[in-house]
């Protein structure tokens, strides 16, 4: 379903061509020192292939629900190089070191005599990696966790970023889950400045209906999709 490259991510890499101002040059011309306007290309016998020259990393969002039926959201922090001063669903991506991939170009000079991870390994690296972004974002511990639930793959057009969305059930009420965050056991506190929730009817209106709340097109698509598994 997924190709194994995809959840490979250099922080530098990503915010260098996805996150760049100049993403659509990337996107459509592949090439960053074009002065001319982005055009579409179909491949061409030199093998362009447009998003050819982006990291395009495979990222993931957690619709994280409590025991009495509220979504857990982050405030962005000023300082990330990702969406600053939104409002987020915890979120990051899988780390391919976890399966034995410490980079594409380790990956591609091993392939011939290893081949890919076993998919398994694959599998559950994608569903692990998102309750670690859960607990590291938020302060929640695993075992407040219920299974993660895929609800699909979204995309955002703004940056060409692909993104797994999941339901994560939590174990604790809103009260306490905003208590494990101002605790201080917050891996990933640096990016973001507060945790808030909203019961979910007033998340889907605020986040989806009037646009009230500043959430990225793929929170906005994974928020979506929840929506139509309830």
């Amino acid at each position: 379903m997924f190709e194994v490259t995809q959840i490979h991510i250099l922080r530098r890499t990503l915010i260098g061509t996805n996150l760049s101002p100049r993403w659509k040059y990337f996107l459509q011309a592949g090439d960053p020192q074009s002065t001319s306007p982005p055009t579409e290309r179909a491949p061409d016998p030199d093998g362009f292939l447009p998003g050819r020259a982006l990291a395009s990393a495979l990222g993931n969002a957690a619709v994280v629900e409590t025991s009495d039926h509220h979504l857990l959201l982050l405030r962005r922090s000023s300082n990330v190089g990702e969406c600053p001063h939104t409002v987020v669903m915890p979120g990051g991506h899988p780390e391919p070191h976890r399966v034995g991939l410490d980079s594409v170009q380790a990956w591609r000079e091993s392939f011939p005599r290893t081949g890919p991870p076993p998919p398994q390994a694959v599998v559950d690296e994608l569903f692990q990696s998102m309750v670690d972004e859960v607990v590291e974002e938020t302060g929640v511990r695993p075992d407040e966790l219920g299974e993660p639930r895929l609800l699909g793959v979204v995309y955002r057009t703004v940056g060409h970023r692909e993104v797994m969305a999941f339901h994560v059930p939590c174990r604790i009420d809103a009260v306490t889950a905003v208590e494990r965050y101002r605790s201080g056991h917050v891996a990933d506190r640096s990016e973001s400045t507060g945790l808030f929730t909203l019961p979910i009817a007033d998340f889907l209106k605020q986040g989806l209906d009037d646009r009230s709340l500043p959430v990225p097109g793929c929170h906005r698509g994974a928020l979506d999709l929840f929506r139509r598994h309830l």
